[in-house]
């Protein structure tokens, strides 16, 4: 309305003026405010209210005004009791009755006015007059310091008007998310949308009509490389081993060869057996009953004790499914394989095994481009598993394990290239479980073995102190010293990225599709393309929640490379303690973690037979656990 601003205050709209009260008024209402606090304001607080609200008293205005007055006199200065005063103040604002305010203001333009502010009347009043204190100074009264101001008057009018914010804020954020839960499935699904190339191999392989090997046009050979722990024969006799034998019918059986590799489950033995007696394409199928804990290396605890690492046990069986590939065996079918497929006991589609086969960054060619590429796999529907092998295109760990699952952490590339909806996501190691290879770096097309110990547990490890530069043939390994771990599949895919790359060789990317996407559980298999519709919802959360989880982890070894000068932090066993030392590079340092784990004493009867120890204090590096 025309010459009445909502910001001036009561005194200079009203013709009433505060004159001043009877003595006995304003101590009591000061004394009152002074004892107001959280605890009594259901008692003190009506006192107050009582006294400012007697309108049908001559002194009613003037008691109101003054409860305001000394409610700016404090709240503009003691941050401490902003949120008192401002629920009081709303509370006066809800009482203020008609008959008062005109007892007040008998002027109907300053309500109108007043009323159309959002804050309010009283809450109106409360803030302007503490901005004129600052702005003006008052005589007779000391002007509070800047910075003393400015804590108190954004504490108090930040009460004043969080109420109402808050409400509004939470209205608004549940109507988007609401709209953007409906939309986005329909909108912008994530990663269900195939490329053309993607759907024509589909086409061709669904249905009772499909033909062997219609997944693999250009008629490229396969060595599928499975070690597997198959506690009760429910893997090879149930739906795992059925999806290897229609994956086999996508490749061609004419293009593949099977290497399974099965020990310590007799439950397994028999279905393995039958299993072996489908498979269509040649194969070499090997169950040991036993393999003895007492021909692996271990490591000295600080207890004196001697330990056996996980890592040890799990290369020497991942290295005895390969075997196929040690020799040139002509007379057993072997010959020079084009990739190397590497599958888990992982509940899967074929197509999509096929799919990361050949569809991968695919070429102008129409061939798949890359040195290895990864599937991503699921415990459950919104959680990535494999945090363990996987690294972003730098080498930094990962993020919170939903979408996109990769932090922002230096140029923040695979996150990126998640976003953007790639299937070929970069990155320098992965395994998920499922994972397709160059072959070259892999097999050893020799009648000989490369060395007379090729095959002894343990050759493949590199001892930190003298680290031997890694070739082809590539084996699994793991990191040989105490409290220092390496996963031995994401040091795999670093060995053959570092031979391929001092090959010079045309193909080095190392990429994760997200579009093959794995579980451990068929019933979780089922939900991933539903869930993966929303996916598109998570990526803020994900990043604000990986901040705050101090994720990824720093790793103080992500970027040596071998053969090159670093100073690492190793555990002396004579000394029991940490220590510094000078070393030279080995592959794969970017896969490091400082933990350990060990193989349980126990007879093994869970899937899970391992357990993970605690780090002795008192490093020096950043490499939290």
């Amino acid at each position: 309305m025309p010459g009445v601003s909502p910001h001036d205050g009561f005194e200079s709209n009203c013709t009433n003026t505060i004159d001043r009260l009877d003595e006995a008024v304003v101590p009591k209402i000061t004394a009152a405010f002074e004892i107001l606090l959280p605890d009594n304001y259901h008692k003190v607080a009506p006192e107050i209210m009582e006294i400012a609200m007697q309108s049908e008293l001559e002194q009613g205005a003037k008691t109101f005004r003054q409860v305001l007055r000394i409610m700016y006199d404090t709240a503009c200065r003691d941050p401490g009791q902003a949120t008192i005063y401002a629920r009081f103040a709303r509370d006066l604002q809800k009482n203020l009755t008609p008959k008062l305010q005109k007892c007040i203001c008998p002027s109907q333009s300053f309500w109108s006015a007043q009323a159309g502010y959002d804050s309010g009347p009283v809450t109106s009043y409360l803030e302007n007059r503490c901005w004129e204190d600052w702005n003006h100074g008052k005589k007779g009264r000391r002007q509070v310091s800047p910075e003393n101001f400015a804590l108190g008057l954004s504490c108090f009018i930040g009460e004043l008007v969080k109420h109402k914010t808050l409400v509004l804020a939470v209205k608004y954020t549940a109507m988007i998310i609401i709209f953007l839960f409906i939309t986005t499935p329909i909108i912008a699904p994530s990663y269900t949308r195939l490329p053309p190339h993607y759907r024509e191999l589909k086409a061709r392989c669904e249905g009772p009509d499909a033909l062997p090997g219609c997944g693999n046009q250009f008629n490229e050979k396969i060595f599928i490389s499975v070690s597997l722990y198959d506690k009760a024969g429910h893997l090879a006799g149930g739906r795992w081993g059925e999806t290897v034998l229609e994956l086999i019918q996508m490749l061609g059986p004419e293009n593949t060869f099977l290497s399974i590799y099965e020990n310590d489950s007799p439950g397994g033995a028999a279905a393995l057996e039958e299993f072996g007696k489908k498979v269509p394409c040649r194969n070499e199928i090997v169950y040991d009953a036993h393999v003895p804990l007492v021909e692996f290396a271990n490591v000295t605890m600080p207890d004196g004790t001697e330990r056996m690492k996980r890592l040890s046990y799990l290369s020497e069986i991942r290295n005895r499914a390969l075997r196929p590939l040690d020799l040139f065996r002509e007379e057993t079918g072997i010959e020079p394989f084009d990739k190397v497929l590497f599958l888990n006991d992982i509940a899967f589609n074929p197509v999509d095994a096929a799919q990361l086969l050949f569809n991968t960054n695919l070429g102008p060619d129409g061939r798949s481009k890359y040195l290895s590429a990864c599937g991503l796999d699921y415990n459950n529907p919104f959680l990535f598993y494999d945090l363990y092998a996987q690294r972003d295109a730098e080498g930094h760990s990962n993020g919170l394990p939903i979408f996109p699952i990769f932090s922002t952490a230096g140029q923040g590339l695979s996150r990126a290239d998640m976003l953007a909806q790639k299937d070929a996501v970069r990155a320098t190691s992965c395994w998920s479980g499922i994972v397709a290879m160059q072959a070259k770096y892999v097999q050893n097309l020799n009648k000989k073995l490369p060395a007379s110990d090729f095959q002894a547990i343990g050759t493949h490890t590199i001892d930190p102190d003298v680290p031997a530069l890694v070739q082809a043939p590539v084996r699994f390994r793991y990191e040989p010293e105490v409290f220092f771990d390496a996963c031995e599949c994401c040091l795999f895919l670093a060995d053959v990225s570092t031979v391929a790359r001092k090959d010079n060789a045309r193909e080095q990317g190392v990429f994760v599709n997200p579009y093959v996407r794995v579980a451990y559980d068929e019933s979780v298999l089922r939900w991933l393309p539903i869930v993966r519709r929303w996916e598109r919802l998570l990526p803020i959360p994900q990043r604000i929640i990986s901040y705050f989880a101090g994720l990824p982890r720093n790793n103080p070894y992500r970027t040596v490379q071998e053969g090159e000068k670093f100073v690492e932090e190793r555990w002396n066993e004579h000394k029991n303690q940490w220590e510094l030392v000078n070393r030279t590079g080995r592959s794969g340092l970017f896969c490091a973690v400082r933990e350990m784990q060990l193989i349980q004493k126990k007879t093994r009867t869970e899937d899970k037979n391992w357990l993970n120890v605690a780090m002795p204090p008192g490093q020096q590096l950043d490499f939290p656990t």
